[in-house]
């Protein structure tokens, strides 16, 4: 874990001046979070203070500091903002016996359940829309140009086109559905179906090795030590993978 917030990795993160006016409390209660499957984890204790964004004030929400992070985190984003459901949040107080009364008293909400519970939106929904990243310029000629959006409590129908597909979460931990095939260019039946996570926060098709090896072959792709799959940028390969969910297709080219 590398714990230096004086090198250089680490100047480049938006950082709060501890002697500037604030809203923050810090508690005492430690906590360290693994990431996803490749043992990259961050370290700290929690905290509860004002979250604003738009025009949306939360008071005492729930959060948490990092002081270390593990040396396999590289990029420069300041932090994660989950929007998964409660069962899954990070923070959860129930196996932190020595948490402070007030913290146990917040537990109850996200921030997104925060929005839900203090009725800052108007219905219990969120879009994430994503863009292609660069230097989010709005003088580009690209309409999908930018870092991306979220919207809560309501749907941005600009950011999409066509009909919206409604799945049924199988468990209320993730936002897990039902994928009912998979198959390359629309004709080659990958005989892959089952639960699925979606997940904005990776950039990664993760599944059960069995499964990988149909999907990469069908692509034509080749595996590392690692048992991950590497297409060159160069590959003249322009298959389609297809996901069929909820009587949709959603496509990955």
């Amino acid at each position: 874990m590398k714990c230096d917030c004086n090198n250089l990795k680490c100047s480049r993160y938006s950082r709060s001046d501890p002697s500037s006016p604030s809203t923050i409390t810090e508690l005492k209660t430690p906590r360290r979070i693994n990431y996803g499957g490749d043992d990259s984890s961050v370290s700290g204790h929690l905290a509860i203070d004002r979250v604003e964004f738009s025009d949306i004030i939360i008071e005492n929400q729930l959060l948490g500091l990092v002081d270390c992070e593990s040396s396999s985190l590289d990029g420069v984003v300041d932090g994660v903002f989950g929007l998964g459901f409660l069962d899954l949040s990070a923070l959860a107080l129930e196996d932190l016996k020595a948490a402070e009364t007030r913290a146990k008293s917040l537990i109850s909400n996200t921030v997104l359940t925060s929005l839900l519970t203090h009725e800052l939106i108007p219905a219990p929904v969120f879009g994430v829309w994503l863009g292609n990243g660069g230097d989010g310029s709005s003088s580009s000629t690209d309409p999908n140009a930018g870092d991306g959006e979220f919207i809560f409590g309501s749907i941005d129908t600009s950011r999409y086109v066509g009909d919206l597909t409604f799945l049924s979460i199988t468990h209320r931990k993730y936002w897990q559905a039902k994928v009912d095939g998979v198959k390359m260019d629309k004709n080659s039946d990958l005989a892959i179906s089952g639960d699925t996570i979606i997940d904005t926060g990776t950039t990664l098709l993760v599944m059960p090795i069995t499964q990988a090896k149909q999907v990469n072959r069908a692509i034509g792709t080749t595996s590392d030590p690692w048992e991950h799959w590497i297409l060159p940028c160069n590959s003249n390969s322009k298959g389609t993978l297809d996901f069929e969910m909820g009587g949709s297709t959603f496509s990955v080219r």
